[in-house]
């Protein structure tokens, strides 16, 4: 039987670099279906292909001991590039159907009409651009030759001595260095001087949520129902920072248009409007954040971590 078959079937005895290379093989896969819809601008292509990448991505941080890192490394770095050119893309999508929906919900007059050209423009325009740059990216020699490299390590894996070793023996210790270093910055974040320096690092708490979360959902046919559980925890601190990031942007980004809609002499209040919004919004995040944090930090989601 594959490595693929076992751990879809909940194999528990499996190698590391078995569980590993099944991630990373399926993610690959993952990444180069949702290509071919991002080129023809399919619903949710452009999500899918920006999660698949940073699923990689982490995989490769992570299970770092399981691969050769001199060949993982680099790859790293260039998942990294075409992570962000789709990012670009998607948050400008993000933010745009956003402020659409805020825009629909209390029926239409002039104001709101007028307000809502604004939005369409201003993020016709941004998300265009953003497209252009992504296109090209997705067409350029860099990028076919991250593919190809991928495809090289998934038929050729830079496996590791501590490959050999039983998956839920080695790696659960890997989720909770990654828990552990999201720990720290969220303790950097607790004691920030300020609110741009405490959002800088929440972000990062963000981030490191998200590392946290794809480890343990690779551990789950080698763990089970504990890496599950963890990931469920991480995603809901990784959801409310997500949301009190975007209302956030969303308000400033509101605030832009509100000066561009009184220069060029238009009503101004539905985008005040909408920006109260938004910063109720943030305000209910943050505060959704300390229940999220006691939530994922319980000592009992972390028993399994030990190997």
């Amino acid at each position: 039987m594959d490595s693929d078959a076992r751990y879809r079937r909940g194999h528990r005895r499996g190698t590391a670099g078995e569980l590993v290379m099944a991630y990373v093989t399926e993610q690959f896969a993952e990444l180069r279906t949702a290509d071919a819809g991002v080129r023809r601008d399919a619903d949710g292509a452009l999500h899918d292909m920006r999660v698949a990448s940073r699923r990689l991505g982490s995989a490769l941080k992570i299970f770092r001991p399981v691969l050769d890192g001199k060949r993982t490394d680099a790859l790293r770095g260039e998942l990294r590039w075409i992570g962000h050119s789709l990012g670009g893309a998607r948050d400008s999508e993000v933010l745009h159907a956003r402020l659409r929906e805020a825009l629909s919900e209390d029926g239409r007059d002039t104001a709101r009409d007028a307000a809502a050209e604004r939005v369409n423009t201003q993020f016709g325009v941004r998300s265009e651009r953003a497209k252009r740059v992504l296109r090209g990216d997705l067409d350029s020699q860099r990028y076919f030759m991250l593919l190809d490299a991928l495809d090289e390590l998934v038929h050729s894996p830079p496996l590791t001595e501590a490959a050999a070793s039983r998956a839920d023996r080695i790696l659960p210790q890997r989720v909770g260095k990654a828990y552990r270093q999201m720990r720290r910055l969220h303790d950097r974040a607790g004691a920030a001087g300020t609110g741009e320096e405490r959002e800088a690092l929440l972000h990062e708490v963000r981030k490191a949520a998200k590392r946290a979360r794809y480890a343990s959902e690779a551990l789950v046919p080698a763990v089970g129902k504990d890496a599950k559980r963890f990931a469920a925890a991480m995603e809901g601190v990784q959801e409310v920072i997500g949301e009190y990031r975007d209302s956030v942007i969303a308000g400033e980004t509101l605030i832009g248009l509100a000066v561009q809609a009184q220069e060029a002499g238009e009503d101004t209040f539905e985008i005040g409007r909408l920006a109260g919004l938004e910063e109720a919004r943030s305000a209910a995040a943050a505060a959704a954040y300390d229940t999220a944090w006691r939530a994922a930090s319980k000592k009992k989601l972390r028993r399994w971590m030990r190997g």
